[in-house]
């Protein structure tokens, strides 16, 4: 399939995952010189009707009260000032667990320099409604530290 900057070809798995294979050519430089990218909107032909409504971006969320239900709860620091640059280590603890618990495992791995960030969801669940079964986040393989860098 044509995607003016890429080809790319679509095969959907029996379990429903889609999987998209592109390429790189002909790349971003089929309709502007490299040197000046980023310097305007380039869309490709089919999006040019939109252009208008595409540069007013999107319109502002609308934020339901519901969704603050973790303002206020403590967000635990550790390891390196979060002042000085470096990398950070984002700790989520999953549903039930405590902030404590993710700010020990951060302790644990003893990473000069890193900043270790640990906030607490309000009453143990970053997702008060379920979107699984109860149960069903332990048999799924999840990776519960999400690096990042400070500037």
């Amino acid at each position: 399939m044509d995607r003016t900057y890429f080809h790319s070809i679509y095969y959907r798995e029996p379990g429903g995952v889609l999987f998209e294979i592109a390429t790189n050519p002909p790349g971003f430089t089929v309709d502007e010189p490299a040197g000046t990218m980023g310097t305007s909107l380039k869309l490709p032909e089919q999006y040019e009707p939109l252009r208008t409504q595409i540069e007013k971006g999107p319109a502002q969320p609308q934020i339901h009260r519901r969704m603050r239900i973790h303002e206020g709860q403590p967000v635990l620091r550790d390891g390196a000032p979060l002042a000085t640059p470096g990398p950070v280590l984002i700790l989520l603890h999953g549903r039930g667990s405590r902030a404590e618990e993710m700010i020990e495992l951060g302790r644990a791995l003893r990473l000069p320099n890193v900043a270790l960030v640990a906030p607490q969801a309000a009453d143990g669940e970053w997702y008060p409604q379920r979107f699984l079964p109860a149960g069903t986040e332990r048999t799924l393989a999840g990776f519960p530290l999400w690096p990042c860098w400070r500037d």
